[in-house]
């Protein structure tokens, strides 16, 4: 049986368009169902080098699916996205859980470069939207890439990773600079830019002033 390349299965239709437009981008061979009318014979007839599966919505009827693509399609790349912690999924190589949708897009990004998935490099702030990939340097906002520069990455890393903590300038300025940590005669201003610019492409509540303290990711 021929192995064909990608298949999704999704009933955000929104997000659905989303995933087709991405796939396209990279010229990626795909299909791209809206619902699951259907489903078990087109897993049990077909080989696929990669299934994307959403399981955010009915439960049961998932549980039986997620069943049906781990009995036909033993040997596929398995992105499963699930964002209520509906299943207790078996330990397989070649199965990934993802529990928001907005990861999907660094994880298409390596379907397209042929990278290994890296599940423990991505932190995630989901009252925002954001969504960190620590290896690539990479910030997803609302599924758009956000342009930051270095400077800006590790302090927004620093932030989000450590939510509801109080940094002072110095905490932060010493993160891009620990070179530097003895050094008492030194501007701290380019922090409080790169606060203003994150505050400003992002969200301006997203990092709170702690006044005589410095600031927090909220």
């Amino acid at each position: 049986m021929e192995k064909r390349n990608i298949v999704v299965f999704i009933e955000d239709n929104f997000y659905a368009k989303y995933v087709a437009c991405k796939l396209i981008e990279y010229k990626k061979i795909y299909e791209i169902y809206y619902d699951f009318n259907n489903f078990e014979k087109n897993i049990s007839n077909n080989k696929y080098h990669t299934i994307i599966f959403d399981s955010t919505n009915n439960k049961e009827q998932n549980i039986v699916r997620i069943n049906i693509i781990l009995k036909y399609q033993n040997d596929a790349r398995i992105i499963i996205i699930d964002e209520n912690n509906y299943y207790n999924y078996p330990s397989n190589n070649h199965l990934f859980v993802i529990k928001d949708k907005l990861q999907l897009d660094s994880i298409l990004t390596d379907l397209h470069n042929d990278y290994p998935i890296h599940m423990s490099n991505f932190v995630f702030n989901k009252k925002y939207q954001l969504l960190l990939d620590i290896e690539n340097k990479l910030a997803i906002f609302h599924n758009k890439k956000l342009i930051l520069s270095l400077s800006q990455f590790i302090i927004l890393k620093k932030l989000v990773s450590n939510p509801n903590t109080i940094f002072s300038i110095k905490d932060l300025y010493y993160e891009l600079y620990p070179k530097e940590y003895n050094n008492d005669n030194i501007s701290y201003y380019s922090i409080t830019s790169i606060i203003k610019i994150l505050r400003r492409k992002i969200n301006f509540d997203c990092i709170k002033t702690i006044r005589g303290k410095g600031y927090m990711w909220n």
